[in-house]
């Protein structure tokens, strides 16, 4: 196990930490603000719609927009 500076922070070697990114498109967490009425802005975090998804025999965290794509069939190319 390894061990840093910070005590909250331990990452154990069989255990894995899960990001909110895409394993296929690397689509990843948008940073931006919240707008109120009156323009306050606060900050937020846009996260991308992560699915499990089997690919090719493998589990993988897939968003929505690449499982859309998957799925997708492809019309025949058409002949001149």
């Amino acid at each position: 196990m390894e061990r840093s500076d910070n005590p909250s922070i331990c990452r154990c070697e069989d255990s894995e930490i899960m990001s909110q990114v895409c394993e296929k498109c690397g689509k990843g967490p948008m940073a931006g603000h919240n707008v109120s009425h009156s323009h306050r802005k606060t900050k937020r975090r846009w996260l991308p719609n992560l699915q499990k998804a089997e690919v090719d025999g493998k589990k993988m965290r897939i968003c929505a927009q690449c499982l859309k794509t998957l799925n997708k069939v492809r019309p025949a190319k058409a002949e001149r």
